[in-house]
């Protein structure tokens, strides 16, 4: 079985019982760190997750993957490239 961490409560006040607000880097730090000694090794982020992105670019993730959503393009498909940051 694969698991996935989602991040939305990393970069945002996400979640209906959330009563605490976003998580602290030391909070992320310490979920990353038990997610990895328990063979979690993908996390899942998107634009709309508030900064979970610019936190988990910060931290030098290496052990993990990191899927990230990104909103739909309605631009001419040409300019694709440019429009997406490598």
């Amino acid at each position: 079985m694969k698991l996935t961490i989602g991040t939305a409560q990393f970069g945002s006040q996400y979640g209906l019982a959330n009563k605490s607000g976003e998580l602290s880097e030391n909070e992320i730090k310490k979920i990353i760190k038990f997610d990895i000694k328990f063979g979690i090794n993908e996390l899942d982020t998107a634009v709309g997750y508030g900064n979970s992105e610019k936190k988990l670019g910060a931290m030098n993730i290496n052990d993990m993957s990191i899927i990230t959503k990104i909103p739909r393009y309605e631009g001419n498909r040409n300019n694709l490239k440019k429009w997406m940051i490598y």
